[in-house]
């Protein structure tokens, strides 16, 4: 018998269980085998007693059909889940019952690069975001549902390109950042790239000692915008034809300025919103509203430092951590073609 007490901090980890963060090689999730089913030809099995004959601890087996997670939200008694082959589905945490799901269009088809909570609108609690269109949905009533359709010149960009804040949506184009106004209709140029050399530049500062940065003149462009701050701000990466120059800069839309800016190396990542507040830069947070440089545990996730026993006693069980929520931790277990998805809550 082996006892794993899990602890989360910037990385989950069931080493000692074969558990790994990364998909399954033989049914990765960005390249989902049978693209554009509702269902796969592999289905987790129905029946799940032999994993709880070799499990224990406090966790709730989910009724859920054979799909790979892409991604999962948690809502007061229920966990929503996202799958790559694109349906949605939501399970009690008390019993792992599917309450409701429906279809709503394979991820790689739909080049869904967002499935997020949101306030912005009345009676929906959680979007995605598409190639083509924003879908508004609720955890509490699965039959409302409401679609905005992107401008074209918005479609015609890369995806992942923008982001939606109330009725204004963002994205860069090949001249910079633009912003349309679904009320207005209107459309405006708000970032050139041009002023990447005469803006950022000066005032961007490394986020670490050890950054070192290349500027040999190329031609930079903005990427990646996002609203931070309720809709405040503007987050964006400021990039070098080649990769030679990165940075991240926010910039406040009623000051019409910068607030500030860091430069880092090619080889880290930059994520942003992060709790709608901080941007991320390798392992640092920074404060959108004061640019002030974090790395301490208050600004990691909310179950951070927070744990949990389960217990594998079987050696051919082998796990994979599918999702993680405020409060649970969705664990895929696998013995040879059996599988299952287990729902952990934090303590």
């Amino acid at each position: 018998m082996k006892k794993l007490l899990l602890i989360l901090l910037l990385a989950l980890a069931l080493c000692s269980c074969g558990v790994s963060e990364e998909p399954i090689p033989e049914e990765p999730q960005s390249e989902p085998e049978n693209s554009g089913n509702s269902s796969s030809e592999e289905s987790v099995p129905e029946k799940t007693e032999s994993f709880e004959d070799y499990v224990s601890g406090d966790f709730v087996v989910l009724k859920a059909e054979g799909k790979s997670i892409y991604e999962a939200l948690e809502f007061e008694d229920k966990i929503i889940v996202y799958y790559v082959e694109g349906g949605i589905e939501a399970f009690d945490t008390l019993t792992g019952e599917k309450l409701y799901g429906y279809f709503l269009g394979d991820v790689n088809e739909t080049k869904a690069f967002n499935f997020t909570k949101t306030d912005e609108k009345e009676g929906f609690d959680f979007k995605v975001l598409m190639e083509d269109k924003i879908v508004y949905l609720s955890s509490k009533d699965p039959e409302a549902k409401e679609e905005i359709f992107l401008p074209e010149n918005v479609i015609e960009t890369k995806t992942g390109s923008y982001s939606m804040h109330g009725n204004k949506i963002i994205w860069s184009s090949a001249d910079g950042i633009r912003i349309f106004d679904f009320g207005t209709g209107s459309e405006e140029l708000l970032l050139k790239n041009s002023i990447i050399d005469e803006k950022i530049k000066p005032i961007a500062k490394p986020v670490t000692d050890k950054t070192y940065i290349i500027d040999n003149g190329e031609e930079c462009s903005f990427e990646k915008p996002r609203f931070i701050c309720s809709g405040r701000k503007v987050a964006v990466t400021a990039v070098s034809r080649y990769g030679l120059y990165w940075a991240t800069a926010v910039y406040d839309l009623e000051n019409e300025n910068f607030d500030w800016a860091y430069s880092f190396n090619e080889m880290l990542v930059d994520d942003y919103p992060i709790k709608d507040r901080f941007v991320k830069i390798g392992d640092v947070y920074i404060d959108a509203e004061n640019g002030s440089r974090k790395t301490d545990l208050d600004n990691e996730p909310e179950n951070a430092g927070r744990s949990y026993d389960f217990e594998i006693k079987d050696d051919e069980i082998e796990a994979y951590i599918m999702g993680v929520t405020e409060n649970y931790l969705i664990i895929m277990l696998c013995k040879d073609e059996a599988r299952c998805y287990c729902l952990i809550e934090y303590k």
